[in-house]
Protein backbone atom coordinates (compact mmCIF):
# COMPACT_ATOMS: atom_id res chain seq x y z
CA UNK A 1 0.00 0.00 0.00
CA UNK A 2 1.57 3.21 -1.15
CA UNK A 3 -0.63 5.97 0.21
CA UNK A 4 -3.67 6.89 2.20
CA UNK A 5 -5.53 7.02 -1.10
CA UNK A 6 -4.77 3.30 -1.60
CA UNK A 7 -6.35 2.52 1.77
CA UNK A 8 -9.48 4.46 0.83
CA UNK A 9 -9.65 2.64 -2.52
CA UNK A 10 -9.29 -0.75 -0.86
CA UNK A 11 -12.20 0.08 1.44
CA UNK A 12 -14.22 1.10 -1.63
CA UNK A 13 -13.28 -2.18 -3.35
CA UNK A 14 -14.49 -4.20 -0.35
CA UNK A 15 -17.69 -2.13 -0.05
CA UNK A 16 -18.63 -2.34 -3.75
CA UNK A 17 -21.27 -4.87 -4.71
CA UNK A 18 -20.67 -5.53 -8.41
CA UNK A 19 -19.09 -2.56 -10.18
CA UNK A 20 -16.34 -0.34 -8.85
CA UNK A 21 -16.71 3.44 -8.88
CA UNK A 22 -14.88 5.11 -11.83
CA UNK A 23 -12.26 6.82 -9.62
CA UNK A 24 -11.34 3.44 -8.05
CA UNK A 25 -11.05 1.85 -11.51
CA UNK A 26 -8.73 4.69 -12.62
CA UNK A 27 -6.60 4.25 -9.52
CA UNK A 28 -6.38 0.48 -10.06
CA UNK A 29 -5.15 1.07 -13.64
CA UNK A 30 -2.22 3.07 -12.21
CA UNK A 31 -1.54 1.12 -8.97
CA UNK A 32 -0.45 -2.53 -9.26
CA UNK A 33 -1.02 -3.22 -5.53
CA UNK A 34 -4.63 -2.07 -5.62
CA UNK A 35 -5.22 -3.87 -8.93
CA UNK A 36 -3.97 -7.14 -7.34
CA UNK A 37 -6.08 -6.50 -4.25
CA UNK A 38 -9.19 -5.96 -6.40
CA UNK A 39 -8.49 -9.19 -8.31
CA UNK A 40 -8.05 -11.20 -5.10
CA UNK A 41 -11.10 -9.60 -3.49
CA UNK A 42 -13.30 -10.44 -6.48
CA UNK A 43 -11.97 -13.99 -6.45
CA UNK A 44 -12.70 -14.28 -2.73
CA UNK A 45 -16.25 -12.94 -3.19
CA UNK A 46 -16.94 -15.37 -6.01
CA UNK A 47 -16.38 -18.38 -3.74
CA UNK A 48 -19.46 -19.48 -1.78
CA UNK A 49 -19.06 -19.28 2.01
CA UNK A 50 -19.55 -23.04 2.30
CA UNK A 51 -16.66 -23.64 -0.15
CA UNK A 52 -14.15 -21.38 1.56
CA UNK A 53 -11.26 -23.36 2.94
CA UNK A 54 -9.85 -22.34 6.29
CA UNK A 55 -6.10 -22.92 6.59
CA UNK A 56 -5.19 -25.65 9.09
CA UNK A 57 -3.16 -23.29 11.28
CA UNK A 58 -6.06 -20.85 11.57
CA UNK A 59 -8.53 -23.66 12.25
CA UNK A 60 -6.34 -25.11 15.00
CA UNK A 61 -5.99 -21.66 16.63
CA UNK A 62 -9.77 -21.18 16.53
CA UNK A 63 -10.38 -24.60 18.09
CA UNK A 64 -7.74 -23.99 20.77
CA UNK A 65 -9.33 -20.65 21.66
CA UNK A 66 -12.77 -22.28 21.82
CA UNK A 67 -11.47 -25.06 24.09
CA UNK A 68 -9.79 -22.50 26.34
CA UNK A 69 -13.02 -20.48 26.49
CA UNK A 70 -15.04 -23.60 27.38
CA UNK A 71 -12.60 -24.53 30.16
CA UNK A 72 -12.91 -21.14 31.84
CA UNK A 73 -16.70 -21.23 32.14
CA UNK A 74 -16.97 -24.17 34.59
CA UNK A 75 -14.21 -22.71 36.75
CA UNK A 76 -16.10 -19.45 36.97
CA UNK A 77 -19.30 -21.27 37.92
CA UNK A 78 -17.45 -23.29 40.55
CA UNK A 79 -15.98 -20.13 42.06
CA UNK A 80 -19.38 -18.46 42.20
CA UNK A 81 -20.85 -21.58 43.82
CA UNK A 82 -18.02 -21.73 46.37
CA UNK A 83 -18.46 -18.07 47.30
CA UNK A 84 -22.23 -18.49 47.60
CA UNK A 85 -21.77 -21.56 49.84
CA UNK A 86 -19.29 -19.69 52.05
CA UNK A 87 -21.68 -16.75 52.40
CA UNK A 88 -24.51 -19.13 53.28
CA UNK A 89 -22.41 -20.81 55.98
CA UNK A 90 -21.51 -17.42 57.43
CA UNK A 91 -25.15 -16.32 57.47
CA UNK A 92 -26.27 -19.52 59.18
CA UNK A 93 -23.48 -19.16 61.74
CA UNK A 94 -24.37 -15.54 62.42
CA UNK A 95 -28.06 -16.40 62.78
CA UNK A 96 -27.23 -19.22 65.21
CA UNK A 97 -25.03 -16.99 67.33
CA UNK A 98 -27.63 -14.22 67.36
CA UNK A 99 -30.38 -16.71 68.25
CA UNK A 100 -28.39 -17.97 71.20
CA UNK A 101 -27.75 -14.41 72.35
CA UNK A 102 -31.47 -13.61 72.17
CA UNK A 103 -32.34 -16.82 74.05
CA UNK A 104 -29.84 -15.94 76.79
CA UNK A 105 -31.30 -12.43 77.09
CA UNK A 106 -34.82 -13.88 77.26
CA UNK A 107 -33.77 -16.31 79.99
CA UNK A 108 -32.32 -13.47 82.01
CA UNK A 109 -35.53 -11.45 81.64
CA UNK A 110 -37.99 -14.23 82.47
CA UNK A 111 -35.88 -16.41 84.73
CA UNK A 112 -37.30 -19.54 83.07
CA UNK A 113 -34.89 -22.06 81.69
CA UNK A 114 -36.16 -24.85 79.51
CA UNK A 115 -33.78 -27.27 81.17
CA UNK A 116 -35.42 -26.54 84.55
CA UNK A 117 -38.98 -27.10 83.33
CA UNK A 118 -40.67 -30.01 85.02
CA UNK A 119 -42.13 -32.27 82.37
CA UNK A 120 -43.23 -35.04 84.73
CA UNK A 121 -46.93 -35.65 84.53
CA UNK A 122 -47.33 -33.25 81.62
CA UNK A 123 -49.35 -35.69 79.53
CA UNK A 124 -51.72 -36.45 82.41
CA UNK A 125 -52.27 -32.78 83.19
CA UNK A 126 -52.82 -31.99 79.52
CA UNK A 127 -55.37 -34.80 79.17
CA UNK A 128 -57.19 -33.67 82.33
CA UNK A 129 -57.34 -30.06 81.12
CA UNK A 130 -58.57 -31.11 77.69
CA UNK A 131 -61.29 -33.26 79.25
CA UNK A 132 -62.35 -30.50 81.63
CA UNK A 133 -62.55 -28.00 78.77
CA UNK A 134 -64.63 -30.34 76.63
CA UNK A 135 -67.05 -31.00 79.49
CA UNK A 136 -67.34 -27.31 80.24
CA UNK A 137 -66.04 -27.67 83.78
CA UNK A 138 -63.25 -25.18 83.18
CA UNK A 139 -63.18 -22.09 81.03
CA UNK A 140 -60.08 -20.34 79.78
CA UNK A 141 -59.78 -16.58 80.09
CA UNK A 142 -60.36 -14.66 76.89
CA UNK A 143 -57.35 -13.37 75.03
CA UNK A 144 -56.33 -9.95 76.23
CA UNK A 145 -57.84 -10.18 79.74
Amino acid sequence: MKSKFCAINREAIMAADDELPPEVVQHCERCADCREFARLWNRFRSVKPSERIIPAAVESRIKAAARQHCRRRPLLRMRIFAVAAAVLVLLIGAATIRGRQLAAERRQQTGVYLEEWDWSGFEQESLALTTALSLGEVSLPEYGE
